[in-house]
């Protein structure tokens, strides 16, 4: 995680795809998860809209509680489909 990127992402210089990507790196590391709340929060958002995909590997949230894997939510739900993929179905439709 890279201060700078913070500090532009909080005075609300960035755009969406910047912003995507601020925030995919940090699901990825886990970081996103050990910052102050709005950064979880919009976090869980741009993943349960599909803007951004769930981790690879491992990951824990300030309690310990365990963030699901992109193979995790694959095994539970059938098929996963990365985030790039999803909206491109959902700019055709």
């Amino acid at each position: 995680m890279n201060v700078n990127d913070v500090i532009t992402w909080e005075e609300g210089n960035v755009t969406a795809q910047q912003e995507r990507k601020f925030f995919q790196k940090m699901v990825n590391d886990g970081s996103v998860w050990k910052l102050q709340g709005m950064y979880g929060r919009r976090a869980t958002e741009l993943l349960n809209t599909g803007q951004i995909d769930y981790p690879v590997r491992k990951t824990y949230d300030a309690y310990g509680n365990k963030i699901p894997t992109r193979s995790s939510i694959k095994k539970q739900f059938g098929r996963y489909e990365l985030a790039s993929r999803r909206r491109r179905i959902m700019e055709v439709a």
